[in-house]
């Protein structure tokens, strides 16, 4: 389950991973006119980190939900494209480092089920 992770005191050092499935608001996101907000801090959105997009890039949250930079659209087949570069999508980075739980963007592959998300509608 995509999670956020970390003090809710500073946001900014907050990491978006995939983790064990806890029922808590922080595994539970809502998309809204294109922009992905986690309920734990409905008022921040999903937002690639860093100056430069690319394949490998964190995402974590902003409070800048105007930000056209921020739009998100999913597939039928559960990929969460950013709009910005529509081959880009989320993706968990994978690895045996310590972050190999981290949600990044890496090139749209249609056969990695690690980019491919359950998306329930409740």
């Amino acid at each position: 389950m995509m999670s956020v992770t970390g003090d809710l005191d500073d946001v900014k050092l907050m990491r978006v991973q995939e983790t064990e499935e806890t029922d808590g608001f922080e595994q539970i996101w809502f998309h809204d006119n294109g922009h992905l907000h986690c309920k734990l801090v409905e008022e921040f959105c999903l937002s690639p980190s860093g100056s430069v997009t690319m394949a490998g890039s964190r995402v974590g949250l902003s409070p800048e939900p105007e930000n056209q930079d921020q739009l998100w659209s999913i597939t039928p087949g559960g990929f969460i494209r950013y709009t910005s570069t529509s081959d880009l999508v989320l993706d968990v980075k994978g690895g045996n480092h310590y972050d190999k739980n981290q949600v990044i963007l890496k090139t749209l592959d249609p056969s990695n089920l690690q980019q491919q998300w359950d998306v329930e509608i409740i």
